[in-house]
């Protein structure tokens, strides 16, 4: 596997998945970090790019060259098909930052933990009589005995690697840990620009085509990081175009004992009552459940049933059709920091790679980064 860390040279625009043309809607508004789909296309038209080979001939596949990079990158999507990803895997994009010599990943904070003036706790699974509208019925509530909890205290905040996973085995930081319980503005700042529409025929702006857009500047040695297989890129670090009006990105591989993952100790949880921590978006045929219900493809040992989640807004993710020219359809996702509880008669864990399905006229969502998950015990 390679890692490697991506940081902006300026700003950053990568657009929500609310719809958006000059003139009809003034403002774009921005997401961070950019969600698997963006970064993937990236990287693979990166990957292109330095095998020398430009996006109509790749798209065409009319050389030997351009086959070869489809063995690489996969095939191009086509009017008919969704392509494919070849050789290509990939993990993330995390928000992480360097510090000192050590890069740490910042996830936001799981939607199971409750805080107020006079504590913090972690919600888990409890019988209640409550009125909700489940999708099935057997669920219970996650739950916690914590009195005046006020949701401003935990709204926009990311936990450090480590303190996230402190927080799998029941343990949270203080709120005055401002190193490992931060606020999103110590990690990026939002600047809104103004811009106008020009006609390119004419080369003059158009009337009444004024619109603001949100960029994302990130704070200073913080990036995003990914994991993408191995032999993929040619060179160790460079430069490339990311997102919204292509802003310029360097990016440089990252030695394995720099990051704080791999000195962590991430075992394999088993047990009878596991947690899943949605660390990157997720897609299911029915929003937050598969398709049949049936989670026991994602899992080995006794058969899991779920009995309770704790769920943050579900994200939209849309896109650009490059082969129809067209936005992509737009799919709901489970946010990051979504949790799932689940619980067996005997052992089981975790065997999957990314727990997610694949929505319809899209490339494997598992290979992409989606449905990326830490596991804890509850």
């Amino acid at each position: 596997m390679t890692w490697i860390f991506l940081e902006a040279e300026d700003v950053w625009l990568f657009r929500d998945g609310r719809p958006f043309s000059a003139g009809e809607e003034h403002m774009a508004r921005s997401v961070f970090p950019p969600s698997p789909l963006t970064v993937q296309g990236v990287l693979r038209s990166h990957i292109g790019a330095q095998q020398g080979v430009p996006w109509d001939e790749y798209r065409d596949q009319n050389t030997a060259r351009a086959q070869q990079v489809a063995a690489l990158i996969g095939e191009p999507p086509t009017p008919h098909s969704p392509g494919t990803l070849g050789q290509f895997a990939m993990a993330g994009p995390y928000v992480a930052r360097r510090e000192g010599d050590t890069y740490y990943r910042y996830f936001p904070l799981p939607a199971d933990v409750a805080a107020s003036e006079q504590g913090m706790a972690i919600l888990t699974p409890q019988e209640k009589v409550i009125v909700a509208n489940w999708p099935v019925e057997g669920l219970l509530p996650a739950w916690t005995e914590l009195e005046n909890v006020d949701d401003k205290l935990t709204r926009d905040v990311w936990l450090r690697e480590d303190a996230f996973a402190d927080y799998l085995k029941g343990t949270l930081p203080s709120r005055d840990d401002k190193e490992r319980w931060v606020k999103s503005s110590s990690l990026y700042k939002t600047e809104h620009r103004f811009g106008i529409n020009i006609d390119a025929q004419l080369g003059r702006t158009r009337e009444g085509m004024l619109y603001q857009a949100a960029f994302i500047r990130p704070c200073k040695d913080v990036g995003l990081l990914v994991w993408i297989a191995d032999g993929l890129l040619t060179q160790a670090e460079g430069f490339l175009a990311m997102g919204g009006e292509r802003r310029a990105a360097r990016y440089q591989t990252v030695p394995p004992e720099a990051l704080y993952a791999a000195r962590a100790d991430w075992p394999t949880v088993t047990g009878r009552r596991l947690k899943l921590v949605f660390l990157t978006p997720a897609y299911f045929s029915h929003g937050w459940w598969p398709i049949n219900g049936d989670w026991t493809p994602f899992f080995a040992g006794a058969q899991p049933r779920l009995v309770a989640a704790a769920l943050k807004r579900p994200i939209s993710i849309g896109g650009w059709d490059l082969a129809a020219q067209q936005p992509r359809a737009m799919h709901h996702y489970v946010a990051p920091g979504s949790v799932l509880y689940f619980e067996a008669d005997g052992d089981f864990q975790l065997n999957a790679w990314a727990v997610t399905e694949t929505p319809p006229g899209l490339p494997d969502h598992t290979a992409m980064g989606f449905g990326q998950v830490a596991v804890g015990e509850w």
